[in-house]
């Protein structure tokens, strides 16, 4: 049970992961009623090539990274946990929204 010590550690963290979603500029958007995904060109909390990604539901924002997955798709993985393979056809630029 030693690794559940580490949730308060990442809950704490999650705030710091919000607020780095709110200065990145999104470089493309999904979108289908209430539910968007907004991906950005920033690091944010991911690590190697991924980039920011965000989920909202009009209620909550939840972080995540994403990476180009061949051939025509977007692969995200959230920091609740939850992942996405999402077509690169629905994403748009955000001034297209």
């Amino acid at each position: 049970m030693k690794h559940l010590s580490v949730v308060p550690q990442f809950l704490s963290a999650l705030p710091l992961c919000l607020a780095l979603t709110v200065n990145a500029a999104p470089i493309a958007v999904a979108q289908s009623g209430k539910l968007r995904i907004t991906l950005h060109d920033e690091a944010g909390p991911c690590v190697g090539q991924a980039r920011l990604a965000v989920f909202e539901d009009g209620q909550q924002k939840v972080p995540g990274c994403w990476v180009v997955a061949p051939p025509d798709a977007i692969a995200i993985s959230f920091l609740d946990g939850d992942a996405a393979r999402v077509p690169m056809a629905v994403f748009r630029k955000p001034e297209e929204i």
